[in-house]
């Protein structure tokens, strides 16, 4: 019989994870331990100065934004960006593709900080 983990470890440990990950990618990154007792103000991890809530769930989200999702990728998107009636506009994109957009906005920074190194360009 499979040993059943319960939800909590499974959220725990899918936070760790993700941490790991912001960390190989050269991010500071952190766990707010006890998210949620004592009304903590913070969300579940702080990575690169951003704060982020981690859900691991059974079943991918919504059929309609999944399909939505899956179409984007398949002809080379980035993501799906939506909104419900009266609410805040989401981005669903994958870990990935956050972290080649974070580093390319990096580079150009960068960039545009060398231009301006030694003489002034006027």
């Amino acid at each position: 019989m499979k040993k059943r983990i319960n939800g909590r470890n499974k959220g725990l440990g899918f936070e760790r994870e993700v941490v790991k990950i912001f960390q190989s990618h050269g991010f500071d990154s952190k766990r707010i331990p006890l998210f949620g007792a004592g009304g903590n103000a913070f969300n579940d991890i702080i990575a690169g100065g951003m704060q982020f809530e981690c859900k691991r769930l059974a079943e991918e989200p919504s059929k309609f934004l999944q399909d939505a999702f899956d179409k984007c990728v398949e002809r080379g998107g980035e993501g799906v960006i939506f909104r419900a009636d009266r609410g805040k506009i989401k981005l669903l994109t994958e870990l990935d593709t956050l972290f080649e957009i974070l580093e390319a906005q990096t580079k150009t920074i960068v960039k545009e900080v060398n231009v301006f190194q030694g003489e002034p360009p006027f």
